[in-house]
Order: structure tokens, then sequence, then C-alpha cells
């Protein structure tokens, strides 16, 4: 899986797929990325899945978690059998990322593009019957739920929240 991200194919696809919440009220708007959005996303090798590690650092409210969000969805539908995990600093950054993740996910599954259908869907955990796995988890979690969390699975992206 390693180095087959076409970045630019992946920002076309989100673009013509994905549906955020408007900002500017109820309902929900086309995902057209932002030059900052494609930035980060050009910029980072790790969300290319080209290297092991890499670190981006940005302004604040740039729609940065919206994106890779994006981007998520986009290698979880076109790359069956990966496995993603999402680490937050605390539960309440977790529950705003999946409020994100739930209308990403919901807009595409009323989409007209073919969609693996979700397997498993829980507070910790997003799967498509294509294998794909997301995996969600803060860091403020009990041992004994912290040590459950991801056990025994390989990511092939990890994303740490600020």
């Amino acid at each position: 899986m390693r180095g087959k991200v076409d970045i630019e194919k992946a920002i076309q696809w989100i673009e013509k797929n994905c549906r955020i919440q408007d900002a500017t009220g109820p309902g929900t708007v086309p995902a057209i990325l932002t030059d900052s959005q494609k930035i980060i996303l050009r910029n980072s090798p790790a969300l290319r899945l080209e290297r092991d590690t890499s670190v981006t650092w940005k302004p604040r409210q740039i729609g940065s978690s919206t994106a890779v969000l994006c981007l998520i969805s986009y290698l979880m539908f076109e790359f069956p059998g990966i496995s993603i995990a999402w680490l937050s600093k605390a539960h309440e950054d977790h529950k705003k990322f999946r409020r994100k993740w739930n209308i990403i996910i919901e807009s595409l599954m009323n989409s007209s593009i073919r969609y693996p259908y979700s397997k498993r869907d829980s507070e910790d955990e997003y799967q498509l019957s294509n294998g794909s796995t997301l995996i969600w988890s803060f860091a403020g979690k009990t041992e004994s739920k912290a040590s459950d969390a991801g056990r025994g699975d390989t990511f092939h992206l990890l994303i740490a929240t600020e």
C-alpha cells in the first residue's frame, strides 16, 4: 500500500463526493478544499503513505482536520483493508472529530458513488465491508480502556491531533 496515493486524484474525489457541515447554518455543503487544506494534504508524506512519520506544523483553524477526515474517507474507499487510527487529546475533541466524520460518511452513503457499506460502527471503531477500518481513541482514556484501544492492530496511518 506504500506510496500509492495520488493526492491530486484524492483531492478531486473529495471535492466531487464529500460533503461537510455548512459553517453558516444547518445542512451540508460540498467539501471544496481551500488552498491551505490542499497544501496540508500535498505536503504530508505520511498522508500519501510514502513515509513512516511526518509532523505537520500549521496555523490553527484552517480546516486541516476536516481535510484529513475527507482524505481518510477516500483512503477507506479506495484502499480496501487499510487500517487508520485517529488519536485525540481528550474525549471532547474525540466527539468533535467523530461528529465531523459522521457528516462526511453519511454524505457518502447518500451519494451516487458505490459505497462499501458499514460493517461496524461504534464509538471506537468504524469498519467498511471492504475491510477498511478507522479506530477512534483519545489520550485521556482510563488505563483499562487505553490498553484495549487498537490492541493487536497494525495501522497504515496514525493521525494524532493536538
